[in-house]
């Protein structure tokens, strides 16, 4: 018994610690400011655009106009924060964040105190390199060109639609999403599921979730392809014709259609693995 009573007074103060932080801070913190800003800089000169955000979700889309927008709208309990859009040589550096920011910042409520949304509007042509990095909220990316796109969230989903150019993307928290992507895909997800969807595979994907399935679906028949799935707790499905496989089991296919092609590796270790024509 003076076991199970110790047990239950540290528990007992365990409870007591969570809920005087819980009131202090939502008491103390958590009151809402609106923020509605915008920042506009010209991108005539700019081939490169890199974002880092640790307060607000990110929309990237494309504008006819010859600068680079940033509206940062929403609530938050973050009353000193940096917004900061400028140029440095050729690159757009996007920067929003807590001002003093430490490295180890933690706050029990922190997932609760933002609701901000930062809307980007690109100029359309092909850029070198588009970067999107965000510990606070979720990625969305449409009709936009650039060689490479570095895309990474912290706390939500990726989904990027109509790009032209090889996304590398990870989501620690969320899904992705990719639709009518022209390039190479290399794709790693923590905490989610995979679905791409393509009008024909021609360039290599990686596609690896730790924690949910990875699913391809092709609007086309590959002429040729060169495959490898597996899953550790799922099962894999090829739906597609004239493929031979060098192995064929429940959980792992590894075959090829016609002779070279790109290179499809999917991987999941608590999903199913799939790739199907539409």
């Amino acid at each position: 018994m003076k076991k199970y009573s110790i047990v239950a007074a540290i528990l007992g103060l365990v409870i007591g610690v969570i809920g005087v932080v819980a009131y202090g801070y939502t008491h103390d913190n958590y009151s809402t400011v609106t923020i509605d800003e915008t920042k506009t800089i010209n991108a005539k000169d700019i081939n490169k655009i890199a974002l880092e955000s640790s307060l607000a979700s990110v929309h990237f889309s494309p504008t006819k106009s010859d600068d680079i927008t940033v509206h940062l709208h929403g609530g938050t309990s973050k009353k000193d924060f940096v917004f900061l859009v400028k140029t440095s040589g050729d690159t757009a550096k996007i920067e929003i964040r807590q001002k003093n920011e430490h490295l180890f910042q933690f706050s029990p409520f922190g997932f609760m105190s933002n609701q901000l949304q930062a809307d980007v509007e690109v100029p359309q042509k092909m850029y070198s390199e588009l970067k999107g990095h965000s510990q606070a909220g979720s990625i969305t990316i449409e009709q936009i060109s650039a060689n490479h796109f570095d895309l990474d969230s912290s706390a939500g989903s990726i989904k990027a639609n109509d790009l032209k150019g090889d996304v590398t993307a990870h989501s620690s928290a969320g899904s992705l999403k990719l639709t009518n992507i022209e390039g190479k895909l290399d794709l790693t997800d923590s905490a989610g599921s995979i679905n791409v969807q393509l009008k024909a595979i021609t360039h290599d994907i990686y596609a690896s979730s730790s924690a949910g399935s990875v699913r391809i679906v092709t609007e086309q028949q590959p002429e040729s392809l060169q495959m490898n799935l597996q899953t550790s707790a799922g099962h894999v499905d090829v739906n597609l014709s004239n493929v031979s496989y060098n192995t064929k089991e429940r959980d792992r296919a590894i075959g090829s259609i016609g002779s070279g092609g790109p290179k499809l590796k999917l991987q999941s270790s608590a999903g199913s693995v799939s790739i199907n024509k539409k």
